[in-house]
């Protein structure tokens, strides 16, 4: 408790800390009483202090939590949208660009079939981004079906779904036995699709694609500089290729959401691919981080947990 005292002319607010010892004769009676007071004001100012900013922390931290989840809730809101509201208008575009070139005939020109081409290209690109961003925001919602998970499985039937762009490209994949690990296998096929998908895309046209896929076992000491859980059992998926790659510097901005190193008319795309890798991949509380070069090609780590 504070207390005043006279100092100097003026009172001082100090605080001090009291320790009582009773002085006994040899029958046991008290005779006297020793009292110690020790000067903490210093101590007990800078506790105060500390308390105002951790109490100030914490405020703007609750702060920083509600808009995070009226963030999270206005992006509920925009996914549900986006489902139903956004697809009904671009399905009427495709359909009455469709009624139009047929109706115009064989009044068509080259400018015209120019212009219908770019009205269906734009259409199909918002179609896919509107996708892309439903994906995104749901991945949050199915973190509850965690399960015992082949990725072995997963990632030929992957390879299956793109088999048609594989044979297009003549890429060669080559790929180890992939281990069973505890996961959500929706968000696992997610994963792989988009980064299969990414080596498909950014393929060097001067070279066949090869595309590599190996795992390996994490040990403790590289748990430890990556600050993952000690407790746990990592595995480290490596997607490389021999594509166009890209530049060192960017590595840490390809994964966020719209981020695009390229233009559009050069590579197809939303630029949110990669983020949802990201997402996935945090979900499953690992780490995703990539290696590129313009000459070699670009090298995608995925770290994730056993169990």
């Amino acid at each position: 408790m504070p207390i005043n005292l006279p100092r100097n002319g003026k009172l001082e607010t100090v605080y001090l800390d009291f320790v009582y010892q009773a002085h006994k004769t040899i029958e046991g009676d008290v005779e006297s009483i020793m009292a110690i007071a020790t000067d903490v004001t210093p101590q007990v100012k800078m506790r105060q202090k500390i308390e105002k900013v951790v109490s100030l922390r914490t405020k703007e931290l609750a702060e920083a939590n509600s808009n995070l989840q009226k963030s999270n809730l206005e992006l509920a809101q925009f996914a549900h949208i986006a489902s139903h509201d956004l697809q009904e208008p671009l399905r009427k575009i495709t359909i009455f660009t469709e009624m139009l070139e047929k109706n115009i005939g064989h009044l068509i020109n080259n400018e015209t079939v120019n212009f219908i081409s770019k009205i269906r290209s734009s259409s199909k690109r918002m179609h896919n981004m509107i996708n892309d961003i439903l994906t995104y925001s749901e991945l949050k919602n199915q973190t509850k079906a965690f399960t015992t998970t082949d990725l072995h499985g997963i990632l030929e039937k992957s390879l299956i779904d793109y088999e048609l762009l594989i044979e297009q490209k003549k890429a060669i994949v080559k790929y180890d036995k992939l281990p069973v690990i505890n996961a959500v296998p929706m968000q696992m096929t997610q994963l792989f699709g988009n980064l299969i998908n990414n080596s498909l895309k950014f393929s060097d046209k001067s070279r066949p694609l090869i595309l590599t896929i190996t795992v390996a076992d994490i040990d403790l000491k590289e748990i430890k500089d990556l600050e993952l859980d000690t407790n746990k059992r990592y595995i480290q998926l490596s997607f490389e290729d021999n594509g166009i790659g890209f530049p060192e510097e960017f590595k840490g901005q390809i994964f966020n959401i719209f981020n695009r190193l390229h233009k559009k008319t050069d590579y197809s795309g939303t630029g949110i691919g990669l983020a949802i890798c990201k997402r996935i991949v945090q979900n499953h509380l690992g780490i995703i981080n990539a290696d590129g070069s313009s000459e070699k090609g670009a090298k995608f780590n995925v770290i994730l947990p056993i169990d």
